[in-house]
């Protein structure tokens, strides 16, 4: 798991397409506190690297100052479903604070929550090479 989740959370995580999104990055605690100017790049995935020429419309910058609850806020509007990375500079840094995904859908979509989960697992009955249901003895 991504230890700047511990630090940071950015909400709405899902967002429909075509619809402008107010996003909201928030700090989760006084170690993590937003203070001054910051840049706030936000780049598809399924464009390119940011750094090459070919794709350098890929992305949209913002410059943003913590509002008074100490979140930083911007709106965006996505083109097209994805996954997007919201990267966190201080004004006038290349080292980046933090990074976050957000997720743009079509309506059929847009309202599910996001889950996270392993769906590998074994059973008490189970070495983990054999179907769980064939592992426990059948009494009839």
């Amino acid at each position: 798991m991504k230890m700047e989740l511990h630090d940071y959370d950015i909400f709405p995580k899902v967002f429909p397409v075509g619809v402008s999104a107010d996003i909201t990055v928030k700090p989760l605690g006084v170690h993590t506190k937003f203070s001054g100017e910051y840049k706030i790049m936000v780049q598809r995935l399924d464009g390119g690297h940011i750094g090459h020429e070919f794709s350098a419309w890929n992305h949209t910058d913002y410059f943003v100052t913590p509002c008074e609850d100490g979140c930083l806020r911007f709106t965006y509007t996505a083109d097209k479903e994805g996954e997007l990375a919201v990267r966190i500079y201080k004004k006038d840094s290349d080292r980046r604070t933090v990074q976050l995904n957000l997720y743009a859908l079509a309506e059929d979509m847009a309202d599910r929550i996001p889950l996270r989960g392993d769906l590998h697992m074994h059973t008490c009955r189970s070495d983990g090479h054999g179907d769980p249901l064939l592992s426990v003895p059948i009494t009839v």
